[in-house]
């Protein structure tokens, strides 16, 4: 992805946040977050919808995604 630096080499040195896109872009991003738990099977997972909440506020905030473009999909009742 333009903008990242590439992961860091073994053993040292943090990455860089890519900074936040242009003025004007905005209008072309959309995403779709999916947080599934399989709640009350073996295969349960924990964090899954928390973790889908705070990728949809990372997006909105911080990458300027608009909120109406950004769809979130979990099995939380």
């Amino acid at each position: 992805m333009a903008g990242l630096s590439p992961p860091p080499k073994p053993g040292g040195g943090e990455r860089k946040i890519a900074p936040p896109p242009k003025p004007g872009v905005s209008e072309r991003k959309k995403a779709v977050i999916c947080g599934v738990t399989d709640r009350n099977t073996p295969n349960e997972l924990m964090g899954c919808i928390n973790d889908a909440k705070c990728m949809k506020y990372l997006l909105i905030n911080r990458y300027s995604f608009p909120k109406s473009n950004v769809i979130m999909l979990t099995d939380e009742r």
